[in-house]
């Protein structure tokens, strides 16, 4: 699988507290996520009808999304990889047991975390706990790609010293538990409401709140020299 453009969000501090929307912004979203599952419902029907072209089309729109879940979650290029062609496999597999009855995407959410869940449980049980550098280059099929700080105008300073952080943040986010991270991310990264965290991890919202809630806490505590 080779993504197009893909690569990690830029962290900042914004990330860790809860976004305001203007109601505008909130009927783009709103009409923006009816055309996506729109567009999602008539892939997967010219795929059950026997296109695979459609499938590819499918994963290639949500491929990026999968591979940042898998990254923020696992802190491993080569992992995050196998876990996202890992989720994609099953998905071909399942898709004709899809009832439809939540979003796509919100399948697939489950899907990749659950994949990356089970990739966690075996490097715990081989005792390889892996670190996350922003040195590493993301491979793809046809090469590299080095990642960058988005700010291109910062002097070297700054960018050493946002390069820096953003690497104190994502240590920080491995550092949590899984199920505090897993909230963090699918809320704070992946920017999800609560119904649908709910949905995708099979939890109620309370529970979920409380989780991030404890989660940004231990967050805050650990990047208290970046506040």
């Amino acid at each position: 699988m080779s993504p197009e453009n893909t690569g990690r969000k830029n962290w900042n501090m914004a990330d860790i507290s809860v976004s305001n929307i203007e109601e505008d912004d909130r009927l783009v979203i709103a009409e923006a996520r009816k055309r996506a599952r729109a567009d999602d419902d008539q892939l997967i029907d010219e795929f059950l009808e026997g296109s695979e072209q459609a499938f590819n089309r499918l994963v290639l729109k949500h491929q990026k999304m999968a591979f940042n879940i898998a990254l923020r979650y696992l802190g491993s290029y080569e992992e995050a990889e196998e876990v996202a062609q890992d989720a994609f496999v099953k998905v071909y597999r399942s898709l004709s047991k899809f009832r439809r009855k939540s979003l796509f995407t919100t399948w697939l959410y489950r899907i990749v975390m659950n994949t990356a869940r089970n990739y966690l449980r075996k490097r715990a049980r081989r005792g390889d706990m892996k670190n996350l550098s922003l040195d590493d280059p993301i491979q793809f099929d046809d090469g590299q790609a080095v990642r960058e700080i988005a700010d291109q105008r910062a002097s070297p300073e700054n960018k050493f010293r946002l390069s820096e952080m953003s690497d104190m943040i994502d240590r920080s986010l491995a550092a949590l538990r899984p199920e505090m991270r897993e909230v963090v991310i699918l809320r704070d990264v992946e920017g999800l409401r609560y119904d649908q965290i709910a949905r995708v991890l099979k939890l109620n919202v309370g529970t979920i709140k409380s989780r991030l809630h404890r989660a940004r806490v231990e967050l805050r505590t650990m990047l208290s020299d970046l506040l």
